[in-house]
């Protein structure tokens, strides 16, 4: 099943077929969303992650920051974002489907109870921050 998306991510559900990769090889913070994929990793996989949560009436990251590595270099030709190349997840426990943002645009919806896998294509360290529609919670996500 297909979610939709506005901008150059793509979201896919249940298996990962393909995915949007946008090279980042910047340092510093970026402008541009890591490529995102998602699917269940599994029990076997053990990934940084992060859960958004209902806190009060309104839903946030817990927790609000990660570190994780490249999931390839940045080449042009970056291979699709898979659940073999996922470097962090984000989990939905809430009870209704979730916005995640990227310089305050929605990059992509996460179904209550689904995850979404992360890959980021680059060298050196940048730092990527996701929102939540109707928050003010960001995930810092460190890049190295």
């Amino acid at each position: 099943m297909r979610h939709s998306l506005k901008g150059a991510v793509s979201l896919i559900a249940a298996s990962v077929v393909s995915a949007v990769v946008l090279p980042i090889s910047m340092a510093g913070a970026t402008t541009q969303a890591p490529s995102i994929g998602l699917s269940k990793p599994g029990p076997a996989v053990t990934l940084p992650n992060s859960n958004i949560q209902k806190s009060g009436t309104t839903n946030v990251y817990s927790p609000t920051a990660l570190s994780t590595g490249w999931s390839a270099p940045s080449s042009g030709s970056e291979p699709p974002c898979t659940s073999t190349i996922f470097e962090a997840t984000v989990t939905n426990t809430t009870k209704k489907t979730q916005k995640v943002t990227f310089n305050k645009k929605v990059i992509g919806k996460i179904p209550k109870g689904d995850d979404i896998g992360l890959c980021f294509y680059g060298s050196g360290t940048s730092t990527f921050v996701l929102g939540l529609k109707k928050s003010t919670s960001t995930l810092t996500i460190t890049v190295s």
